[in-house]
């Protein structure tokens, strides 16, 4: 019993935890409180780019980077390290852009980001 547990039922329970993880990346980004909706803040800097308020724009990019960060935490084990980096080089440059107040490179950027955002962990 104790040959059996050891070599064939606890490599298999190792295997299952881990596939597990490396697949609960579509779950783990969903947003467990209002504060995490990385899709509410993408849309909300939009709309607030589009009728030129920046700094209300440049504001919810902060909040969009604290949503991100704690996210972040939760997937970075499910999902590739490229798709996260991707998606911190997008929100940095959607940055600059709303500081250099450029509509189209802003609202680029942060398509690109809903872009990657909605691939991730697929």
């Amino acid at each position: 019993m104790r040959h059996f547990i050891l070599y064939k039922l606890l490599p298999i329970c190792i295997l299952l935890f881990f596939i597990a993880i490396m697949q609960s990346g579509m779950t783990l980004k969903q947003p467990f409180s209002k504060d995490e909706d990385i899709l509410f803040y993408i849309g909300a800097i939009e709309s607030n780019i589009l009728s030129e308020q920046w700094d209300i724009a440049s504001a919810e990019l902060k909040k969009l980077e604290k949503a991100y960060n704690i996210v972040k935490k939760r997937i970075q084990y499910s999902v590739e390290r490229d798709e996260l980096d991707s998606f911190t080089t997008c929100i940095e440059k959607s940055e600059g852009y709303i500081q250099a107040h450029e509509q189209g490179g802003a609202l680029a950027e942060l398509n690109e980001a809903r872009n990657l955002w909605d691939g991730l962990g697929n």
